[in-house]
């Protein structure tokens, strides 16, 4: 059975549903536009009546319910292609590939070389199960908001005749937008991540066992706040806000994982082993 992830199916996978909505929202375009007409009336006796912004709303809903199947794969076609250009998918996987699959080689890891192997190991196992759920969750959920506003898409947009009610309208396309450009934003930072070589971490002959933790965090978090982020970028949020919480969440849970790395018990765990290789010789 096929998992359908890529938001330009949307249109052919909705199109029974999708056909069915869309009418009823050009029926709801006559009572919509009584109304807007009848507060226009009462704008009018005030001298503050706007027939004119009334009739260009009525000709972009309509024209935007006509061409909304094109619209819509226009956004999303272009915010994937905007992605692509800006991180191809071999770069993308070859980056998430030095971070998670690398880490161990070309590595001097000193006296404690078992230890500190083993230990980056699991660090690096958990954070890329952690990534990948992210990401994993990342895409299904795109797909599944795209899928819910292209589907309730008609009738929001229908409100935006009466100007009380244009924010429905408003919020239709910043979640259409927004939604869509999460890739977009996730590239970005992955390009951003490359380009200031942070994988280099990774390629250092003695490695700096804080260095990698603080960046196996930092990728998680990247794929986690990718919505958060673009929601900043494209509204009237600040981004700073969410930079701070991302600082204190990495710094919380590499102080954790650090903690893990206790060289007194790998120490001991060391002159035990020796201490029994002396007892075997020496019996034998």
């Amino acid at each position: 059975m096929t998992l359908f992830t890529n938001a330009l199916q949307i249109p052919s996978l909705f199109e029974t549903l999708f056909t069915s909505i869309r009418q009823i929202a050009f029926i709801l375009t006559l009572p919509v536009l009584v109304i807007a007409m009848i507060h226009e009336n009462f704008m009018q006796i005030e001298e503050r009546g706007n027939y004119t912004g009334l009739f260009v709303r009525v000709l972009v809903i309509l024209g935007l319910l006509i061409i909304y199947d094109r619209f819509f794969v226009l956004v999303t076609y272009g915010t994937d292609l905007l992605s692509k250009s800006i991180m191809p998918e071999d770069e993308f996987q070859n980056v998430l590939k030095t971070v998670f699959t690398e880490i161990k080689q070309n590595k001097d890891f000193g006296v404690f070389n078992l230890f500190k192997g083993a230990l980056l190991s699991s660090i690096t196992y958990v954070t890329y199960v952690l990534t990948y759920i992210a990401y994993t969750v990342l895409i299904w959920l795109r797909f599944m908001l795209l899928s819910l506003i292209y589907i309730s898409g008609p009738i929001l947009i229908v409100f935006g005749i009466y100007h009380k009610t244009a924010g429905a309208l408003n919020a239709w396309l910043k979640s259409l937008f927004q939604v869509s450009a999460w890739v977009v934003t996730l590239s970005l930072l992955v390009r951003i991540a490359s380009y200031m070589n942070l994988t280099a971490i990774y390629n250092i002959e003695h490695v700096n066992t804080i260095s990698i933790i603080t960046a196996n965090v930092l990728f998680v978090l990247l794929f986690v706040f990718t919505p958060a982020i673009t929601a900043s970028l494209l509204s009237e949020g600040s981004i700073g806000n969410i930079g701070s919480t991302m600082i204190g969440i990495a710094t919380s849970v590499t102080y954790t994982l650090v903690r893990k790395v206790q060289p007194g018990k790998a120490i001991d765990n060391l002159k035990n082993r020796q201490a029994l290789q002396d007892q075997t010789n020496s019996i034998q």
